[in-house]
């Protein structure tokens, strides 16, 4: 059902489909969506503090503002996005992300 990611060389993109719709995403939004995915495990691993968990939250909001900006830069629809880099995100043998 979800076919594989396929890279545009030189462009920086990666091509993914989310139910019969071909996504296309940049490097640059599945970084910042493993990012905070580090940042989460960093921040769950121990004891609940805020100074602790800023730098996921940090981190989270802004894979959220740049998945936003980039889906409505290219006119592709926001979750299915979301979608997308969530799934190149946690492709990598991370864990998958939780929202």
């Amino acid at each position: 059902m979800y076919g594989r990611a396929v890279s545009v060389e030189g462009a920086g993109l990666v091509r993914r489909r989310v139910g019969d719709v071909a996504i296309e995403l940049n490097d640059e939004l599945v970084g910042l969506r493993r990012g905070a995915l580090e940042a989460q495990a960093l921040a769950t691993a121990g004891e609940y503090s805020a100074e602790a968990w800023r730098p996921w939250l940090e981190a989270a909001q802004a894979a959220e503002a740049a998945i936003t900006a980039y889906a409505k830069e290219t006119g592709q629809n926001r979750l299915e996005v979301s979608m997308a880099v969530n799934r190149a995100a946690a492709s990598s043998g991370e864990p998958a992300p939780t929202a």
